[in-house]
């Protein structure tokens, strides 16, 4: 898991299928748009900027880390 676990796996997985099926609706084509768009719609929603740091510099260190494997 990329962050601490802090909703129970029910909704943590309903979530993980919205944005399934979102990223599907808005097509490969508009994916890293669409993404960017969730991203700083939840962003704002954070009122710890060092928080949304850490939670970056997590997901950058977890795709070097996938790049190696």
């Amino acid at each position: 898991m990329l962050v601490e676990q802090t909703l129970p796996a029910g909704l943590l997985e309903r979530n993980w299928e919205a944005l399934a099926v979102a990223l599907n609706k808005a097509g490969p084509d508009k994916e890293a748009v669409f993404l960017a768009k969730v991203a700083l719609a939840l962003s704002s929603m954070l009122p710890d900027p060092c928080r949304l740091a850490q939670v970056i510099e997590v997901a950058l260190r977890d795709l070097r880390h996938g790049e190696q494997a």
